[in-house]
């Protein structure tokens, strides 16, 4: 679809001579990406650690160096996040924290907007750390923050699943309708 795989980004680090090269091609690249590394600068330079033990808040600051790095390799301005599941919720912290100088769009993929309840709740430890978990619960400090500052100033796409039954309610098998959707 006239992009290009720009390929994968985990962490954080400077070269200094890529400096916009990857943009010269003038067609849009993707990235995948991901929160759950960082580096620390050590002898033989740069070491990644996989840290999946962190909050949503911590992931959101992995994402400005993330999204950095990616505007160095190509010398573009913007770039366009899709994100998934608690992704979203980390790509919207982002966007609070950052503003939305470095954002053209969000596109947001089955995202618990307004949090985890039921028994997705009660099974998130299974899945997520406990720290992601206690972010994501609907009476969370972390969404009531998330979703009292939100910021129609980016255009966003919220891609929402239905059809599951959820405990009598309409959902995608993990996040119900209600809670994916974002309060304007």
């Amino acid at each position: 679809d006239s992009y290009i795989n720009g390929g994968e980004i985990y962490f954080s680090y400077r070269r200094s001579d890529v400096n916009g090269i990857l943009g010269l091609s003038n067609t849009p690249l993707t990235f995948r990406l991901s929160y759950y590394f960082d580096s620390f600068f050590g002898q033989e330079g740069y070491i990644p650690i996989q840290t999946k033990t962190e909050n949503l808040d911590t992931y959101a600051v992995r994402v400005q160096e993330l999204i950095e790095e990616i505007k160095l390799e190509t010398g573009k301005d913007k770039t366009i996040l899709m994100a998934h599941s608690m992704g979203g919720l980390v790509a919207r912290r982002y966007i609070q924290i950052f503003g939305n100088d470095s954002v053209d769009r969000l596109v947001l993929i089955g995202t618990p907007n307004k949090g985890i309840t039921g028994k997705i709740k009660r099974y998130c430890s299974y899945f997520g750390t406990s720290l992601e978990c206690r972010d994501m619960d609907e009476n969370s400090l972390f969404i009531n923050k998330l979703n009292n500052r939100y910021s129609d100033k980016i255009k966003t796409y919220n891609i929402i699943g239905r059809g599951c039954e959820m405990d009598g309610e309409d959902g995608d098998g993990i996040v119900l309708v209600e809670k994916a959707l974002i309060s304007a």
